[in-house]
């Protein structure tokens, strides 16, 4: 009996089963280099999203710090990145942005621990920039919620005529001066007023009978007495004995005339009128006048201030009194022309005045009216003053639309520029701040509206991650 011959399967199965262990075990390294590079794909996703967290709550608490003074009295958002030190400096908001993200990072460890290593300012809006356009956007957010404008939409159909009045009353008190030049050039003239008379005596004699009688022209010219147009001048004729305002500033240190610091970045304009009404409301709204002096502010008059930006209260408010006179004095003078019972006056007053040089008539009768007209301004600016309401244009017989001084002020603030309004108005409320406690070195060019936060923070394993947040206020 034959025997079988071994067969070799059992070395032919150990081989089978050799080579799937080594495809698993190359299959399972691969699926294991996946899994490692997922899983610390998704840490570093991790740690960047916590980049982001953490640096956006960061700044979040930064614009938290936002000047409290200027928000409660003013309105306003900006960071004071000096911090009420002496000087600002963005690095101290980096400081103040580095710190409450530390305490926000301060619980993580292990693997996902994540600390910040760097942060930087650029991209930066400051107050100042562009002529406060950053400011001005602020006021006219914070004027959208107030209400009472509507006397100032009532005024924008006559601003031009306005601007136009008060050039016009330039060039009347320069008439003024021509009338007056042509009076005093006829007065001294010796004008014969009854020839000499010849005739023959008993005797036959040809005699004088009579000697000529000659007069010397002495005419008082109307408008002698108000040629002193100065605005000092004028506010001593108004006043009435009232007192004013003693306060006075070094304008050399304000937002508008000093050096100011200059952000990296820029802030639009929104020239619309609109806009401006809603400005000038906000200054209505914070600022004094003369009718409504501020409190312990460095000038109490701010308003004219912003108008006229001089140095006192005196001088502000003798710029702003020498300008409504103008105004007025243009529609006064137009006014008169119209007025029948006061033209026959003049022209009976100038007739009896202007006897032995009747060609002058016309001249003084002008001189007449410029006189009353300027008596008149003077008498409805001192109304303003005391409190009471004058028409803008009673030569337009609007007598119904009166207004105050307050009201006048805010014609001659229209027909103002932005720019302007927006430093002069920075100027008032960075004196007015630097009075309170603990902002004496406060200023408008170390105020923050808006900015780029950027990050730089590291793992355990010295792995950098960058981020980014933007800072702002509008």
């Amino acid at each position: 009996m034959k025997r079988s011959p071994v067969r070799p399967s059992v070395c032919k199965g150990k081989g089978v089963r050799g080579s799937v262990s080594l495809f698993l075990a190359l299959t399972i390294s691969i699926f294991l280099m996946l899994a490692v590079v997922l899983i610390e794909g998704a840490r570093e996703n991790t740690l960047l999203l916590q980049a982001e967290v953490a640096l956006d709550s960061g700044v979040n608490s930064a614009m938290g710090e936002y000047h409290k003074n200027l928000w409660e009295d003013y309105g306003l958002l900006f960071i004071d990145c000096s911090y009420k030190s002496s000087l600002p400096s963005y690095e101290y908001l980096s400081q103040h942005i580095m710190a409450a993200v530390d305490r926000n990072l301060g619980q993580s460890s292990g693997w996902l621990s994540l600390m910040m290593e760097d942060c930087s300012v650029s991209q930066v809006v400051l107050a100042t920039d562009d002529d406060g356009a950053a400011f001005y956007r602020q006021a006219v957010e914070a004027a959208k919620a107030e209400t009472g404008i509507s006397i100032l939409e009532q005024l924008l159909p006559y601003l031009t005529r306005a601007e136009e009045l008060i050039v016009t009353g330039e060039e009347i008190l320069g008439t003024g001066t021509s009338l007056n030049s042509a009076i005093e050039e006829a007065n001294g003239q010796v004008i014969e007023v009854q020839p000499e008379v010849w005739g023959y005596n008993e005797d036959g004699e040809y005699v004088l009978e009579r000697d000529a009688e000659y007069e010397t022209v002495d005419i008082v010219s109307p408008v002698r007495g108000i040629l002193e147009t100065s605005e000092e001048f004028i506010l001593s004729q108004v006043l009435s004995g009232s007192s004013v305002s003693s306060l006075s500033i070094d304008t050399s240190k304000t937002v508008s005339n000093r050096n100011l610091a200059v952000g990296l970045g820029s802030a639009e304009w929104d020239e619309g009128i609109a806009d401006k009404v809603l400005f000038l409301y906000y200054v209505y709204t914070y600022m004094g006048n003369y009718r409504n002096p501020a409190g312990e502010e460095s000038l109490q008059y701010s308003m004219e201030y912003i108008l006229a930006g001089k140095s006192s209260d005196r001088k502000n408010l003798a710029s702003v009194v020498s300008r409504i006179f103008l105004l007025r004095l243009a529609d006064n003078f137009a006014r008169i022309q119209q007025d029948g019972e006061r033209v026959a006056a003049a022209e009976a007053a100038a007739a009896a005045a202007t006897v032995l040089v009747p060609y002058l008539q016309p001249v003084v009768k002008q001189a007449f009216l410029l006189c009353w007209s300027y008596e008149d301004s003077l008498e409805d600016v001192r109304s303003l003053l005391s409190g009471e309401k004058v028409a803008l244009l009673k030569s337009l017989s609007l007598n119904e639309l009166k207004l105050d001084y307050e009201q006048y002020l805010m014609i001659f603030l229209l027909l103002t520029g932005e720019n302007r309004l927006s430093v002069r108005t920075m100027d008032m409320i960075e004196l007015a701040v630097k009075q309170t406690e603990g902002n004496e070195n406060f200023r408008f060019d170390g105020c923050i509206a808006s900015c780029l936060i950027q990050g730089r923070f590291v793992d355990e394993s010295s792995r950098s991650y960058r981020t980014d947040v933007s800072l702002s206020y509008y």
